[in-house]
């Protein structure tokens, strides 16, 4: 593990985390700290400077100054910090604070160097660093939105956090959830594994309200294109009239519900293997902490981890329901625009046959009129029709009428034929592409069982000895 440390040192050194000045004037110097003191109080909040925060690193936080006094309560404190990740710049993460002081904060916390690797990179997932003895647990949380970084000194019965927000909207406005989930929560504070309940609790609230989302849109398009799995008494008709624009605009939402409802999956395995860790963690853990008060929380956790699970196994069966419900509108729209663009063939193959009609019609005509020239019409003549007149309709008219003759039973034949031939090699086509696609969905749904099985019985129970454990 030292040589991780030493190589997390190293590409530190090389650039893949780098600090920078806030874009914002307003939020260049300024940083929140909610302390958790009292669980039936709001937390204390504040707004320090960088100097604020190093001097408190130093003193009033740092259990090695001399003056330093301990908590009275279990507390917990939460610093917070923003970062941004420059995807033109290979992903190099910017957070913005001053270098010395978010290494002082760092240091004060105990956290351990690794981390700053994690933080480089977006490894989501949850971590904990318990390889060092006679040093408590360093624990990291990572997602799309924020990153959190935790240790607990049982010796002060304190929790000590690094909150550090990705500089979008949606994710500061994730990170403001997370903070009031945890205000709702903040009875629970004595328990080290608070700030991870948390975080997957809010995570599943957010799968939650993403199932419900998709669930409405999915219905609301069987709705639109008048296809679904089930109907009214008096039920719902194929929309037929929709136009190429709208059909192209209902397939784009559909795809977007699925991308949606993969991430949501993405998510969910993420959020089921936190709780399974989280019980892992009390059970060789929980046993050896002091207090009370920290083992009534963690019970309390785990009664809150054993209903949120039952989400967790009903929310993939609907997750793989709504998915089911997307590829039948996908294949439906799909099934929609095929139509159209075959009647629309059929509709430029009639206005062909017109032509052809036509064309077989003055052919003949305009062939011998040419071959002949006759003048058989005379207009400044008082007799119009020329004595000739008739010997070109004579060959004219059998020789339209035997064009029609060979083009009418040619025409049925060349449909048998296509029958015949083209049609089954079409649908051979078609069956293929359904084989292969239930294959797909079945092979999708044995490997989701196998990741299933796989992770009830791959989470092995934590013990001090433990390097580095990874969900």
């Amino acid at each position: 593990m030292e040589g991780l440390r030493i190589e997390a040192q190293r590409l530190i050194r090389e650039g893949i985390l780098n600090f920078a000045r806030h874009p914002l004037p307003d939020h260049s110097d300024v940083f929140t700290v909610l302390e958790f003191l009292q669980p039936d109080h709001p937390p204390r909040q504040q707004s320090l400077t960088s100097r604020q925060l190093r001097e408190n690193a130093y003193t009033i936080w740092n259990p090695s100054f001399e003056q330093f006094r301990p908590p009275a309560e279990p507390m917990l404190r939460l610093v917070t910090f923003e970062f941004a990740t420059d995807f033109s710049n290979m992903g190099r993460q910017f957070i913005y604070a001053r270098r010395g002081v978010f290494m002082d904060i760092f240091q004060c916390f105990h956290l351990d160097e690794y981390i700053l690797y994690m933080v480089g990179h977006d490894l989501e997932g949850f971590y904990i660093l318990d390889d060092v003895p006679g040093r408590e647990p360093c624990f990291c949380i990572d997602t799309v939105a924020y990153k959190l970084i935790w240790t607990h000194d049982e010796a002060i019965h304190t929790t000590n956090a690094l909150l550090l927000s990705r500089k979008t909207k949606n994710s500061l406005q994730a990170s403001s959830e997370f903070r009031q989930t945890l205000l709702d929560h903040r009875r629970l504070v004595s328990s080290p594994y608070l700030l991870a309940f948390v975080s997957a609790a809010r995570s599943l609230t957010f799968i939650n309200s993403t199932l419900t989302k998709e669930g409405i849109n999915t219905r609301n398009m069987e709705r639109e294109t008048g296809w679904k799995s089930w109907r009214h008494e008096d039920g719902y008709k194929p929309n037929d009239d929709a136009d190429p624009n709208t059909l192209m605009e209902w397939s784009w939402l559909m795809h977007s519900a699925l991308a949606n409802l993969h991430n949501a999956a993405l998510h969910l395995h993420r959020t089921e293997a936190t709780f399974e860790l989280i019980k892992k963690l009390i059970g060789s853990y929980g046993n050896g902490q002091k207090g009370r008060r920290a083992q009534a929380s963690n019970i309390e956790i785990l009664r809150a981890v054993k209903v949120l699970q039952t989400q967790c196994t009903f929310g993939a069966k609907r997750i793989e329901h709504l998915e089911e419900q997307c590829r039948l509108q996908v294949s439906a729209i799909a099934s929609t625009i095929a139509r159209n663009d075959a009647q629309a063939a059929l509709d430029d193959s009639t206005s062909m046959k017109v032509v052809a009609i036509m064309t077989m019609a003055f052919l003949p005509a305009t062939f011998f009129a040419a071959l002949f020239a006759l003048p058989s019409l005379d207009w400044s003549q008082s007799n119009v029709i020329q004595e000739k007149f008739w010997v070109y309709w004579a060959f004219v008219v059998p020789s339209t009428l035997a064009i029609f003759a060979m083009w009418l039973p040619f025409t049925p034949r060349l449909v048998k034929w296509r029958k015949r031939k083209v049609v089954p090699w079409i649908q051979q086509q078609q069956q293929r592409a359904v084989r292969e696609e239930a294959d797909q969905a079945a092979e999708v749904v044995s490997v989701r069982r196998r990741e299933s099985r796989r992770r009830s019985v791959s989470v092995a129970p934590m013990s001090s000895g433990h390097k580095h454990e990874y969900v």
